[in-house]
């Protein structure tokens, strides 16, 4: 974070403590022994707050900012990263056949199959191809920060909003690029109420290529990899869901992810 602040990346930033460190190691209790550390606070409001909002103008924006941070990212790289892998991870996707079992519908199964089938024929032996490098690994509208623009909304009904910031580094991962990217349109067209999700999906891509150049082989995979992020949230949530029957939020995640699965089947 520190890295990127220091390349014009608007984001937490690590304060340091009295003596001088970043982190200060606090006995809270006679067994418990707890790292602290203070961050600086990103003004503005979370994207996700503002679903109606999340326009095809606004998610060139939000492409625009990730591909920045990210071609700033190719320059940083940390020891800290290396073997580090998240369940969540689209590298991950292919091992979720194992639960297609689970689906009875068979329109339901069908969908996931052939979206699996996609990622371990065309993603997986391609890995290599791939750019990598330090990847944010969660920037979903919940993580990416934004400010109302004044000066376009004085006289209009139709609120326009610049991306500022982006939060929540806890999924920062040495991954792919074209996965970033691939995770980050999946939840901004799933989160728009725009009645035109593929044009904001599309909108995203052309903004974060303003910034960070794709090759060819990214280019032909990137929507298998958006609907492999939506597999991802289906299966998973789905099963999370199981265990918390009452947890709304996470049915409306399994929900949108089944309307966006749905959508790219047949865009």
């Amino acid at each position: 974070m520190l890295y990127l602040s220091k390349n014009g990346i608007n984001c937490p930033t690590p304060c340091k403590v009295m003596d001088g460190k970043y982190v200060s190691h606090q006995q809270i209790t006679e067994k418990h022994r707890h790292a602290v550390y203070v961050q600086t606070f990103v003004e503005g409001i979370p994207v996700g707050s503002k679903a109606d909002a999340i326009t095809p103008s606004l998610a060139y924006r939000a492409g625009a900012f990730l591909g920045e941070m990210d071609s700033a990212l190719k320059g940083f790289n940390h020891l800290g990263f290396v073997g580090k892998r998240s369940i969540w991870g689209l590298e991950c996707v292919a091992n979720l056949k194992h639960h297609l079992h689970d689906f009875q519908n068979e329109r339901e199964r069908k969908l996931l199959t052939s979206a699996l089938q996609a990622f371990g024929d065309q993603v997986i032996p391609n890995f290599k191809k791939f750019q990598r490098g330090i990847i944010h690994g969660d920037f979903n509208p919940n993580n990416v920060i934004a400010e109302l623009d004044t000066t376009s909304t004085a006289n209009s009904n139709d609120p326009n909003y610049n991306v500022t910031g982006v939060i929540d580094f806890g999924d920062t991962v040495y991954s792919c690029y074209v996965f970033e990217l691939g995770l980050a349109i999946c939840h901004f067209m799933m989160a728009s109420q725009s009645k035109d999700r593929v044009s904001v999906g599309e909108q995203f891509k052309a903004g974060y290529e303003s910034e960070f150049t794709l090759n060819e082989c990214e280019q032909k995979v990137l929507d298998i990899c958006i609907t492999g992020r939506a597999v991802q949230l289906i299966i998973m949530c789905g099963n999370e869901l199981k265990k918390q029957p009452d947890n709304e939020y996470i049915r409306s995640y399994v929900a949108l992810a089944w309307e966006l699965l749905t959508l790219m089947d047949e865009k």
